[in-house]
């Protein structure tokens, strides 16, 4: 069997890391797996960038094309919305490989023309690592039910939304190239599944929930005094760790809620020390710095996974108050790393703490519960608790398990040709 996988990026965001592991898996299994990419930044040979996508200079090109044909179709105030209408022919790459499963990832930002994946002659199987596929434009949906229908009146719209918008014009779009593929859907989460079965673009394919891999490594311990003092912590401090791709920029992954939560731990808990570590590529490293009595130690991006792992040490609480979020993969590396987190009971994190070890969810988006959670989870931290939080992140998490649900589902469409 000759699995294809297409990504973004092999390294780059949560979804296309999640992706090159779950690829990884099956490489490491000894399976025929190669993944194909419009950004590479591994040297890992099974991983291939293609075409115009080897230079980042035509790779940014062609991402700025996207968008121009896209505003010339739907109008420039349809910029929030996201399609495909230009990249690679992925049916000619499958094609060209032999490919007999393609399992397509996050595809977009002009990599994979969206029309030529009905073209693919191999089985498909879309492992969504968010709503975009199955939306008129957007990755997530927040409170709008529209992908319900076949949306239209867009909130992303404003006063141009309308019942024939750029949302519904690109939701017919995807639903006439969508007819025959993919052959399956894999959600992530349950909540994920949920909403796939709810949208009309996707509700009467076959979909499986698998959850994503990590690589055994990251179930390895590590000395956490040493850690804490590497960093500099103090060492009767109550340390939170906050993780985001985008830092503490992106207002869907909370870090004001975060803020918010802070203030209410400083008011009920006037003499604890408290720290914040910031891991993400827009906050630059810094010295550590203290707003309204609390500590931010500001570690900008952190590449290596042997750097994230420590920080999630450090902490005594991994917290993650997003708004909307399908199984962030951060939050498995630091159940991984033995860390609780502590989030809302939103998207797929009811999934990720399904066990009164792994962490509290707080009532959306409750900050005053969510600090009560943070305030708990992190007092109540053992060596002991660590451990089973490893040993409960292993069991759903390791590559052979997840590696494992895949090739079940590429057989069973093999064998239903």
């Amino acid at each position: 069997m000759k699995i294809l996988h297409i990504g973004y990026s092999d390294l780059v965001g949560g979804g296309n890391i999640a992706a090159y592991r779950i690829h990884r898996s099956m490489v490491d299994a000894g399976y025929d797996s190669t993944m194909v990419v419009a950004r590479k930044t591994s040297r890992d040979e099974t991983v291939q960038s293609t075409g115009v996508f080897r230079s980042d200079i035509l790779r940014r090109l062609m991402s700025r094309l996207g968008s121009s044909v896209n505003n010339f179709r739907w109008g420039a105030e349809a910029k929030h919305l996201a399609y495909d209408s230009i990249g690679i022919n992925v049916a000619r790459i499958a094609g060209r490989r032999k490919a007999d499963i393609v399992n397509l990832h996050w595809t977009h930002g002009s990599f994979v023309a969206f029309k030529s994946v009905s073209q693919i002659k191999a089985k498909v199987v879309w492992t969504l690592h968010d709503m975009l596929v199955f939306t008129g434009g957007c990755n997530y949906a927040g409170n709008c039910r529209n992908f319900e229908r076949a949306c239209g009146n867009c909130p992303l719209l404003a006063e141009h939304a309308s019942d024939f918008d750029a949302s519904r014009q690109i939701h017919l779009l995807k639903r006439r190239f969508l007819t025959t593929k993919p052959d399956a859907v894999v959600a992530p989460s349950e909540w994920m599944q949920r909403e796939v079965k709810l949208s009309a673009l996707l509700r009467n394919k076959r979909t499986e929930r698998i959850q994503y891999c990590l690589g055994d490594a990251w179930f390895g311990k590590i000395n956490r005094d040493d850690a804490r003092r590497d960093l500099g912590l103090p060492s009767d401090s109550l340390t939170l760790l906050f993780a985001s791709n985008s830092g503490a920029n992106d207002k869907r992954k909370g870090f004001d809620l975060l803020t918010k939560s802070l203030e209410v731990m400083k008011n009920r808990w006037p003499d604890r020390v408290i720290v914040v570590l910031v891991v993400g590529e827009d906050t630059p490293k810094s010295r550590p710095t203290v707003q309204n009595g609390i500590q931010y130690f500001q570690l900008g991006k952190l590449s290596a996974d042997a750097e994230m792992q420590k920080a999630y040490v450090c902490a005594d609480v991994f917290v993650a108050p997003s708004r909307e979020d399908n199984l962030p993969l951060v939050a498995i590396e630091s159940l991984a790393s033995g860390t609780p987190v502590v989030a809302f009971k939103i998207g797929g994190f009811p999934d990720l703490v399904s066990d009164a070890d792994m962490g509290y969810l707080a009532k959306p988006f409750d900050t005053d519960e969510l600090a009560t959670g943070i305030y708990m989870t992190a007092n109540s931290i053992s060596v002991e608790r660590r451990a089973r939080i490893r040993h409960l992140a292993k069991t759903r998490y390791s590559p052979s398990v997840v590696e494992g649900r895949y090739l079940q589902l590429y057989s069973s469409l093999m064998e239903n040709e």
